[in-house]
């Protein structure tokens, strides 16, 4: 369970399989502050909290929810979260061919109809 700020933002890191340097990147803030609010370094307050601002754009860019982000409280619609979890984790990791056939799944179901 990700209980805390750091736990939770080294959870995503985990689950998008990208470093901390990538993660900052994307989220347009410096390496350090990264390692700051990720528990690196000293214990301080500074690795307490993120701003709301900050937790929507990663909710935007890694699709999260930002009050799961910020404060840990999971949305109404937390089955619905750990479903796309799940899912992202799985397409992670298909193939060129297999992304493809994934991109035209909603074309084709929309064609049967």
């Amino acid at each position: 369970m990700a209980e805390t700020l750091a736990d939770r933002l080294n959870q995503i890191i985990r689950e998008q399989h990208i470093t901390k340097r990538e993660f900052a990147r994307r989220m347009g803030v410096g390496d350090t502050y990264v390692y700051v609010i990720t528990g690196g370094g000293r214990k301080n307050h500074l690795n307490q909290n993120i701003s709301p601002a900050l937790a929507r754009v990663i909710g935007m860019e890694f699709g999260y929810s930002p009050e799961w982000v910020c404060g840990g409280e999971q949305p109404a619609d937390s089955q619905v979260e750990e479903l796309r979890r799940s899912v992202m984790e799985k397409v992670g990791v298909l193939t060129p061919d297999k992304l493809l056939a994934l991109e035209r799944f909603p074309a084709d179901v929309r064609a049967e109809d």
